[in-house]
């Protein structure tokens, strides 16, 4: 999958959850391997993956993503999931 499409897979599973919940999600768990692809989105219409090469994946947790907070799996996870 390619960063743009991670990128596109997160904002339509974050929207379902809120379909299927009625409220968005508190939480994102991001696999560690999702965490980098999304550095690879292009720098300049992405403030995201400029702040990743800067300062590494864990500006992801410290940020958030989408106003959600974001939990960094570092398990061996392939899909990430909201909660």
């Amino acid at each position: 999958m390619s960063a743009l499409e991670t990128w596109h897979s997160i904002i339509d599973a974050e929207a379902a959850f809120h379909d299927e919940h009625g409220h968005p999600p508190k939480k994102l768990k991001l696999p560690v391997r999702l965490a980098y692809q999304l550095a690879k989105l292009p720098r300049d219409q992405f403030e995201l993956s400029e702040l990743i090469a800067k300062e590494g994946i864990d500006v992801i947790e410290e940020k958030g993503l989408l106003g959600v907070s974001v939990e960094i799996m570092r398990d061996g996870s392939t899909q990430f999931s909201f909660e």
